[in-house]
């Protein structure tokens, strides 16, 4: 598999996401470096972990009037 990396310099991926060849100025940056992918969901909370670890408050997602639920 290959991905566009900085500027035209392709990136060689293994299946598993890890980096197997890079070229370019910023090769040795990629070297065996493994991507991943992660959901919305836990991507919004390691975002609002982040942030509350940085001292601020987590922002409360709205939600409309005619679309609350009792729990």
């Amino acid at each position: 598999m290959t991905a566009r990396g900085h500027g035209r310099d392709p990136l060689h991926l293994a299946a598993d996401g890890t980096v197997t060849a890079a070229h370019g100025p910023d090769a040795d940056q990629f070297a065996q470096a493994r991507l991943f992918h992660i959901t919305a969901d836990d991507a919004a909370g390691m975002l609002q972990t982040i942030q509350t670890a940085n001292g601020s408050e987590p922002e409360r997602a709205r939600v409309p009037a005619g679309h609350r639920h009792a729990t």
